[in-house]
């Protein structure tokens, strides 16, 4: 079996806002705001980032990382949700440290491809959002729901060295009372010759500037109007595209208080990432609910998951008989065979890559007919039965 060290999620006790960015809680609030722009084609993949944090509708000081190196090959950036303390001065969670921690991950095991990285990555911050907009409900410290929108972009080369550029967006819409994270969009698109852009944050200013570029009058703005005339953008060189991110990020900044900061810049040619310029950022503290990565094992007999206290990921694995609990955990590419796949209506990332023969899905009390998730796993898969527990 190989587990990968632990990667740690959700809620950091213990280590308050003021620890991990130098920055004073104020009032609870949830921290975000951003422009992320991606522009990429046959030459190469210019990822940029802001650097400003807002809380409420006020600037932060100090600047926050949006922009991660995944490994060798891709790079990732978020926007939206940034960080948020709890409802108590010492509770705190922050996207960044899920993100360092993943990466630490696959210097040691290496995940597949971008849609694999996506959805794990997506798949926590699930978790993560649900939490913590639960907690503070639970205390009346909530804040709007779309404070907790969160939208990550992973931009770079395939597993098949084909560069490409994918992106979710996670909600986290009031349910009954409590709220549930949920991917709401997912998409990955391929690079070829001709200029790729994609925006997130407060795109409004950015994409106006792409689609009329002869409204500014900025000469990288210039020359990008002149490429997309004569060639779609093919003839835009890494430094073109590089000057453009930048413009588009300072036009913005002009309009939105909760944009500017140093530009966060990495770039990738040639199946790599070449260059990542951002200023030094120190790194996030670990928090105590660990995320373990289990990939490519085999389970047989009586298989019951890991302790509640560990969520895991599981790639590509084998379970041949016993019982799978799937609330709470990932689940992609994995092979099924006669097991009991056991569902009671918590978080759920079954992917449809996974494949059951002679497998029956049990549901617990908790699992609603209507809910979304339960009609995908009994629709998407053939189940020998479907059942319900039987409880005396």
């Amino acid at each position: 079996m190989r587990l990968r060290a632990a990667l740690t999620i959700l809620v950091a006790i213990c280590f308050p806002l003021t620890a991990r960015t130098g920055q004073e809680a104020t009032g609870g609030e949830v921290n975000h705001g951003t422009i992320n722009v991606v522009l990429a084609n046959q030459n190469g993949i210019v990822v940029l980032t802001d650097s400003m944090i807002t809380a409420g509708d006020h600037q932060l000081p100090d600047p926050a990382k949006k922009l991660f190196k995944l490994d060798d090959h891709t790079v990732c950036t978020i926007a939206g949700f940034i960080a948020a303390p709890g409802p108590l001065p010492d509770f705190y969670t922050s996207s960044a440290a899920i993100i360092e921690e993943y990466a630490d991950q696959l210097k040691v095991n290496p995940a597949s491809g971008i849609g694999e990285k996506l959805t794990s990555l997506g798949f926590l911050f699930t978790l993560d959002l649900s939490t913590i907009a639960g907690l503070r409900a639970s205390t009346g410290s909530q804040a709007p729901t779309e404070n907790y929108k969160f939208v990550l972009t992973i931009a770079g080369y395939d597993k098949d060295g084909i560069p490409k550029i994918g992106r979710i967006v996670l909600e986290t819409p009031p349910k009954g009372g409590f709220s549930d994270s949920a991917i709401q969009q997912r998409s990955i698109t391929t690079v070829a010759k001709q200029l790729v852009w994609k925006l997130a944050g407060q795109p409004e200013i950015a994409e106006g500037l792409l689609k009329y570029p002869t409204s500014a009058d900025d000469d990288a703005i210039k020359i990008y109007a002149e490429s997309m005339q004569e060639n779609e953008g093919e003839s835009l060189t890494v430094e073109q595209m590089t000057q453009l991110a930048s413009k588009l990020a300072w036009h913005t900044a002009q309009v939105y208080r909760s944009v500017g900061g140093p530009d966060q810049i990495a770039v990738l040619n040639g199946g790599h990432v070449v260059r990542i310029e951002q200023p030094v950022f120190p790194k996030p503290g670990k928090a105590p609910f660990q995320f373990m990565v289990v990939e490519d094992s085999f389970f047989g007999g009586a298989t019951h998951l890991l302790s509640s206290r560990s969520k895991q990921l599981f790639l590509r694995n084998t379970f041949n008989r016993g019982q799978v609990q799937l609330d709470g955990q990932y689940f992609f590419a994995n092979s099924f065979l006669t097991t009991d796949l056991v569902y009671d209506g918590g978080p759920l990332y079954f992917d449809k890559s996974n494949h059951v023969a002679e497998c029956r899905l049990v549901l617990g009390q908790h699992a609603k007919r209507d809910d979304e998730r339960v009609q995908h796993l009994i629709h998407d898969f053939q189940w020998k039965q479907v059942g319900r527990y039987v409880t005396n």
